[in-house]
């Protein structure tokens, strides 16, 4: 059984992703509009509603299994919950189906591989998700973080500065409370990397 105890902050904030804009019936885009309300506001503090969201996705899937969304929609709370080998399978399968992905499909996969520590294949996939996005405030994020990892200072100032054309009022603070990782040394490391670069507290 997995164990998904997530401490409650600011859910409203970062679930504000699209799970239901890919194909599929409307059930199925019905059951991952569920799901991505059972993971958003405050309910990632609570195992059971996590548990019961992913049992959603995994009903999403069963109605349509060669639905792209329905194996994407799945992948955040998986990030965040650590099971980073599960949502890397699930985002693949996702990109084997839908061969010209939104951009989140590319963010979430390289989320996967920083969090596993391999940053030269999530630099490889943000940059994907730019192309066409240039105004896109995650890929930065997770840009500056593992060019910094990498110690690759240059570029990981230069990553902090789109962060703060995007967002001129960016905070470290803030960002991390709207962070609900299981993991607290995953989000630590992350938000130091970001430090690092030079993003303000």
């Amino acid at each position: 059984r997995r164990t998904t105890a997530i401490e409650p902050k600011g859910r409203k904030q970062f679930m504000q992703i699209i799970c239901i804009s890919g194909g599929g019936s409307n059930r199925t885009k019905a059951l991952a509009g569920r799901t991505a309300h059972k993971l958003g506001y405050k309910s990632l503090n609570r195992e059971d509603l996590v548990e019961e969201a992913i049992k959603e996705g995994e009903r999403a899937i069963e109605l349509n299994p060669n639905g792209a969304e329905a194996y994407a929609c799945l992948v955040l709370v998986l990030i965040y919950s650590d099971e980073t080998e599960l949502a890397i399978k699930l985002i693949k399968k996702a990109l084997r189906l839908n061969p010209i992905p939104p951009p989140h499909y590319y963010f979430w996969l390289a989320a996967t591989y920083r969090i596993r520590g391999q940053y030269e294949k999530a630099i490889q996939h943000l940059k994907k998700a730019l192309i066409g996005s240039p105004d896109l405030l995650t890929p930065y994020l997770y840009l500056t973080a593992s060019y910094s990892s990498l110690n690759r200072i240059e570029e990981a100032h230069k990553a902090a500065e789109e962060v703060l054309r995007i967002e001129p009022n960016f905070s470290l603070e803030y960002h991390k409370n709207i962070l609900p990782y299981k993991n607290q040394e995953t989000l630590n490391q992350y938000i130091d990397a970001l430090r690092n670069a030079g993003l303000p507290d």
